[in-house]
């Protein structure tokens, strides 16, 4: 693989770079582009499977879990294997990271990852990114060129019925018929109780259906739960906005970050239970773009960390979501209730006066409105409890 693109590259199944200060404000930063090269044993009759991990100074970010070798695709002994993760798919929190670890893990001895590289691509990188591409598929095989040709087709395909636009139509047009064409799938949704539909198709009919019906269900199963089992546990909740009271959403701070004073001697105080974390976010992805992913099993993260004075507090917390059809396509905003018991942080708290709550999501299509962060005790949780309550019946 070329140096002058990848100009960091190891001997080894794992790689370490370094990310400059503020990458993620810098929008001439497209993403970051991977290479492996695998030595393969050509006798093998197993299938070459295998998973790449992605680490950054706080914590793992999920990725496929399995990945295949084509077989088809192996010409000697060795095949390379190349991505590129655009930006997108990184948090805000990259800018407080200074390195990024890629390793890969296979599935069995009979290949290995004996090269990797990456690097970290700009606009002004792109063509040069493109360029290495092509020349390694033109080096391979000819009678290989045509499966190329169909991947490369088909996925422009793709990207075509994924962003379909005509020129001739302006923008509120576009906006209106879209809006159409969301009112009309969902009628046809909700009337065919019985829809005789693909396998695809029922699974993410099922996945839309499901976050309500999961929530009447959870809810109750929680607070059936004896008090100690309940509050002595990390548990968080995804709810509508409007399943929430008003007086709860108006005493939050208009911000991703908000800070408290802990009261004197709250932590000898045995009737503090933990924290809770109230956060709005609101979904800015287009109802189009929703609707072409509904059903996809890519998942986002809501991410949050605690502070005190002399730094963050680790671990951060992780909630992961998937786009679904009531709360991202109807609803438009939701309210994240996380909570986090006292004893998962020992003696961090006793000689500390404020600790903050840091908010964020691994995407730009989830913005965070507004978040407040409580200092629970034993008499708060009936209050927690009622507005739980209350969620499940105004979704009825």
């Amino acid at each position: 693989m070329s140096r002058r693109f990848f100009n960091f590259q190891l001997e080894e199944p794992k790689i370490t770079i370094k990310i400059p200060p503020n990458l993620h404000k810098d929008k001439k930063w497209m993403g970051l582009a991977f290479f492996v090269v695998f030595s393969v044993d050509e006798n093998s009759q197993k299938s070459h499977s295998f998973s790449y991990q992605v680490d950054n100074d706080e914590y793992r970010m999920e990725r496929e879990s399995m990945l295949y070798l084509n077989k088809d695709l192996l010409v000697g002994s060795h095949q390379l294997w190349v991505f590129f993760e655009p930006r997108a798919v990184y948090p805000y929190r990259l800018n407080q990271w200074r390195h990024l670890r890629f390793s890969i893990v296979c599935n069995n001895s009979d290949f290995k990852a004996v090269l990797c590289g990456a690097n970290l691509v700009y606009k002004q990188d792109l063509e040069g990114f493109v360029n290495i591409i092509v020349s390694n598929v033109l080096s391979s095989p000819a009678e290989l060129h045509e499966f190329y040709d169909r991947s490369y087709v088909e996925s422009i395909l793709r990207n075509v019925h994924c962003h379909k636009y005509d020129p001739k139509k302006n923008e509120n047009d576009q906006r209106r018929q879209d809006h159409l064409r969301i009112e009309k799938w969902v009628e046809e949704q909700d009337s065919n109780a019985h829809p005789q539909e693909d396998e695809d198709s029922s699974s993410s009919s099922n996945m839309e259906r499901s976050h309500f019906s999961l929530l009447k269900q959870s809810i109750p199963s929680f607070l059936q739960k004896d008090l100690k089992d309940r509050y002595e546990m990390t548990f968080d909740f995804v709810i509508p906005r409007r399943n929430i009271r008003p007086q709860l959403i108006n005493q939050l701070s208009p911000r991703n970050y908000t800070r408290i004073q802990l009261p004197p001697n709250s932590y000898t105080n045995i009737d503090w239970m933990g924290f809770a974390v109230w956060t709005v976010f609101q979904i800015n992805k287009h109802p189009t773009a929703i609707l072409n992913n509904l059903g996809s099993v890519s998942r986002h993260e809501l991410i949050c960390q605690f502070g005190i004075e002399n730094g963050l507090i680790n671990p951060l917390h992780i909630h992961s979501i998937i786009e679904d059809k009531v709360i991202w396509l109807h609803e438009r905003q939701f309210v994240w209730l996380y909570y986090s018991p006292r004893k998962k942080y020992g003696e961090i708290f006793r000689h500390r006066s404020h600790v903050w709550a840091i908010i964020e999501a691994d995407t730009p299509d989830l913005v965070v409105i507004c978040c407040g962060l409580q200092v629970v005790y034993k008499k708060d949780v009936r209050v927690i409890d009622k507005i739980l309550m209350e969620a499940i019946q105004s979704s009825s």
